[in-house]
């Protein structure tokens, strides 16, 4: 199951030919070190060593410094307002007692936001050119989990409308509420949006196709 004799009743470390194109770790470690190759190392002591080396693409975004830290700001601000708007329209007095059949709903988008703060750390640290893992932890996260986001507060939009309109009344509380909820679709969407806008630049590994070794992938 593992690389290099990685098995489940392995009695001493073993180094197997292996297949190139076949899947030896689990999904995790796959995404994790997708682009890099593993190459044995012979230790004085006579026992091998795995060694990773990037051989993947590189990922950058097109833009200047200047471009990249006021986006950058811009993300982070959207985040907070997004976290802002869900929290004050899903916890209100009003919004706690119209949305409790919706309180599914409520895990998942709380869920989005654990996935979206991971997702905005990487983005704010990732490096100007990024490794595979580094581009879809920030970049691919960041336009997912937003998406996620978006969808989840419309069907709790959704719902309050419905709600209001079997109450048959409405209070400025719950106004206020729903306004939250679509300014949290708008700050979530926006960001969906404009990171999809952004160009990015993919270029070859130099040590690309000069490794002798087993290249990770995600592919199956």
């Amino acid at each position: 199951m593992g690389l290099y004799g990685n098995t489940r009743k392995r009695k001493k470390w073993t180094l197997p030919e292996v297949n190139l194109g076949e899947r030896y770790h689990s999904g995790f470690y796959h995404r994790v070190f997708e682009g890099y190759t593993e190459v044995r190392k012979l230790q004085p002591d006579g026992k091998q060593r795995i060694e990773r080396i990037y051989t993947g693409k590189y990922y950058h975004q097109k833009l200047c410094t200047a471009q990249r830290i006021l986006l950058r700001i811009l993300y982070l601000v959207l985040v907070l307002c997004t976290v802002a708007a869900f929290w004050n329209g899903i916890f209100s007095n009003a919004a706690s007692n119209s949305l409790k059949s919706l309180a599914v709903v409520d895990c998942v988008v709380i869920l989005a936001f654990v996935k979206l703060a991971m997702a905005t750390v990487n983005y704010l640290t990732a490096p100007v050119q990024m490794k595979a893992y580094e581009y879809r932890s920030s970049s691919e996260s960041l336009r997912s989990c937003t998406l996620v986001i978006v969808v989840a507060l419309f069907v709790l939009l959704l719902g309050k409308l419905i709600y209001l309109c079997y109450q048959g009344s409405v209070s400025l509380e719950e106004v206020y509420s729903m306004f939250c909820i679509v300014m949290g679709i708008f700050s979530s969407g926006s960001i969906t949006m404009l990171e999809r806008k952004v160009p990015y630049q993919v270029t070859e590994n130099e040590l690309a196709h000069k490794i002798d070794g087993v290249e990770i992938s995600i592919k199956d």
